[in-house]
């Protein structure tokens, strides 16, 4: 039975799996025959595998409608909420930065800025089934392992494909059985609903299938995201650590960081922390599990006014 989770009604704004580092070269056109079921609860243009069983459907499209709280989230603003905070920690401090000089390296600097701001535009179109490429390219969600690249760590995968000849691109995305066996983001926050601490590690909701859908989606060249999105970092702390390091410039264009920003601001939302979740290490620095201080914290209370579906 799904579980339902309530969502708080300010505005908010990772997928922890494995996924293939490059575009899977293919010799022929996929084209969904006519045993393909063309879906129009999701994203326009979007096929699924005729594969794939109804159990599996299911996941799929519960997997997309939570992520689409995760998108609002990131890319539909609401007042009040200080996105400065969740941006920096995963985008880079300078994931805003325009510099009006004319150097090099101030043209760098707005083309990382201009590509963050150019994605959140797309993702949050395609959500709304209004996408900014307009109908020239197909969804395809596979259920079956076509490029046998499922290994025991991955959870999906994705293949952009471009055909010029048809003026037509074909995204897509190949679901692994470890992400059918995954649990949904709403079964995660289920459990560490009434912990304060374990609210505001964010490592506890990245393998959730809303997550995962989300750091496809941000793979999808041209009609998400542009430049292509990398695997240059997987998981939490790794993607603090590439944006503490290397900042914007160095995770403008990795997948996970976007993802896991969408779950910061939701989560910090939802939960109506005072800061972000944020990787279990830099939790621990910044209270470790010891301080008494985690039984004080306030509790708050939610309007149910949006949900999160379970399994």
């Amino acid at each position: 039975m799904p579980i339902s989770i309530p969502l708080v009604s300010l505005w908010l704004g990772f997928a922890a799996t494995h996924h293939i580092p490059h575009i899977i070269a293919v010799e022929k056109r996929q084209a969904p025959d006519e045993e393909w079921h063309r879906d129009y609860d999701v994203f326009p243009n979007t096929y699924i595998d005729p594969k794939c069983t109804e159990q599996q459907i299911g996941i799929i499209k519960s997997a997309w409608y939570d992520s689409k709280l995760l998108a609002d989230a990131q890319t539909n603003q609401q007042g009040g909420y200080d996105y400065n905070v969740p941006h920096s920690m995963w985008l880079g401090k300078d994931w805003v930065r325009w510099d009006n000089s004319h150097s090099n390296a101030a043209a760098a600097t707005n083309r990382h800025t201009f590509a963050i701001w150019q994605n959140f535009e797309n993702l949050k179109k395609l959500y709304a089934g209004t996408p900014t490429s307009g109908g020239n390219f197909q969804i395809l969600w596979y259920c079956d392992d076509i490029y046998n690249a499922c290994d025991g760590s991955t959870h999906a995968y994705y293949n952009n494909q471009q055909l010029a000849s048809e003026d037509l691109e074909i995204h897509s995305t190949i679901f692994c059985d470890r992400f059918f066996a995954a649990e949904s983001l709403g079964v995660q926050m289920e459990r560490h609903k009434d912990n304060p601490r374990e609210r505001l590690i964010i490592d506890n909701y990245e393998t959730s299938t809303a997550v995962t859908m989300l750091h496809e989606v941000y793979h999808y060249k041209h009609l998400v995201a542009y430049p292509s999105t990398k695997d240059d970092a997987y998981h939490a702390q790794k993607c603090y650590d590439l944006a503490h390091d290397q900042g914007t410039p160095g995770v403008y264009r990795n997948a996970d960081s976007y993802a896991l920003d969408a779950l910061a601001i939701y989560l910090q939302r939802h939960w109506q922390t005072v800061i972000p979740p944020a990787p279990q290490e830099w939790i621990d620095d910044y209270m470790p599990a010891s301080d008494p201080d985690w039984e004080n914290m306030k509790r708050f209370e939610h309007d149910g006014r949006d949900s999160v579906a379970g399994n």
